[in-house]
């Protein structure tokens, strides 16, 4: 009997072999177990950032008031004026360093110290004594900078000697304006320099003026600003001879231009 047994075991190891071997049998595959989903690769690309940096606007605060009367025997119109006045600041590039080192070798050490009316002097005197005038074509309104008319060996017009003398008193912490000006009937026309004074006294000025270059008068002008202050503005005009001397004879009109671009118009 246990030799039967054992020989039914033996054929049933054997069948079941078989059975697997030969793809018979297949295992269940439970529908309650998930799927797992395929795992995915990130491909990620490189960021550039770019970065543009924002440059502010400034607006200027201050706007010259714009005065206009027309100058006798001539039609111009305030865009003239106005496209005057930027040629005009442009040309007194008294912040250049070529008029700056210019400025300083004109001064004398009589007159070092901080700036003085003596310092003024000098260089006036000093262009004024290297000066050679050289004119300019019929109708050509060129503004030779400060700069170039030192470059040039200190020749030119007489514009181009008014800007020169506003860029470098400028240059040296001084206030100077450009002028130009209309003999009557319209011709010849003129430009000249002046120069503010007065913080130490108009008669005291007069008095270092005329001990120095042995005069008897100075010439200036009395402007009122808009707020009502009254300033004294000395004539420094290549023709006069000395700081201060005989203004040109116009025609009543004056075209009065500032290095910061302002403009008015000036009568009487």
């Amino acid at each position: 009997m246990k030799k039967i047994e054992l020989i039914t075991l033996v054929l049933i190891v054997i069948f079941g072999m078989y059975y697997i071997v030969n793809g018979v049998y297949q295992p269940k595959i439970s529908s309650n177990i998930p799927a797992l989903s395929p795992q995915k690769t990130v491909v990620t690309s490189p960021v550039t950032s770019t970065f543009t940096p924002v440059v502010p606007t400034v607006t200027p605060t201050f706007i010259p008031t714009q005065q206009y009367i027309q100058p006798v025997g001539t039609t111009p119109t305030i865009s003239v004026y106005n496209t005057r006045a930027v040629a005009i600041s442009k040309a007194i590039d008294y912040l250049n360093p070529t008029v700056k080192n210019f400025a300083n070798q004109q001064v004398q050490h009589s007159s070092s110290g901080t700036y003085n009316l003596n310092q003024v002097a000098d260089i006036w005197q000093s262009i004024y004594n290297q000066w050679t005038y050289v004119s300019d074509p019929p109708n050509f309104d060129y503004w030779t900078s400060a700069s170039d008319s030192i470059t040039n060996g200190l020749k030119g017009n007489c514009a181009d000697y008014a800007v020169l003398n506003a860029a470098v008193i400028e240059s040296i912490g001084g206030t100077a304006r450009v002028v130009t000006a209309c003999a009557p009937g319209g011709s010849p026309c003129h430009a000249y320099a002046e120069v503010l004074i007065g913080s130490s006294g108009i008669q005291s000025d007069a008095n270092y003026i005329c001990s120095r270059y042995n005069c008897k008068t100075i010439n200036y002008h009395v402007f009122t600003t808009s707020s009502g202050l009254t300033q004294d503005w000395l004539n420094l005009d290549w023709s006069a001879n000395y700081p201060g001397g005989p203004f040109f004879q116009d025609d009543g009109t004056m075209q009065i231009y500032y290095p910061n671009g302002a403009h008015l118009t000036s009568t009487g």
